[in-house]
């Protein structure tokens, strides 16, 4: 089946997939909050609106406009695809490397607070050790 025979629905599914993505990153990534309208469109239950084309098309500036709207011509525009499908994918792994550092540093902190607890407690023994 040739892309311009695929409703639009079915070529966002076929780009996030591209992308390396999945319903609610692609959501996220294009300013959606909530996962819901993709994964509407995407089984059809409603079309993409205006509003929704202008956000992916202005998040993915390589991404060919005719594809999208009419299914005509490649995915991306000028050998893009790599690049594009690269820009994402590093763009992804910074983001699962920051957030994993976050959630470690959290975890240090929590350890770092018990073990001051702990010495607190100890100094606090020992202060009343000493002053008998």
């Amino acid at each position: 089946m040739k892309t311009n025979e695929i409703e639009i629905n079915k070529r966002i599914e076929v780009l996030i997939q591209n992308l390396g993505l999945n319903i609610n990153s692609f959501s996220k990534k294009i300013g959606i909050q909530n996962n819901v309208t993709i994964g509407n469109i995407i089984k059809g239950r409603q079309s993409p609106g205006y509003t929704t084309i202008m956000m992916i098309l202005k998040t993915f500036p390589n991404l060919n406009t005719d594809w999208l709207i009419k299914g005509e011509g490649n995915m991306f525009n000028d050998n893009a695809t790599e690049e594009s499908v690269s820009m994402v994918h590093e763009k992804e792994i910074q983001y699962k490397t920051e957030s994993l550092s976050i959630t470690l540093a959290g975890n240090y902190l929590d350890v770092l607070m018990q073990k001051i607890t702990s010495i607190d407690e100890k100094l606090s023994i020992i202060s009343k050790n000493t002053n008998k």
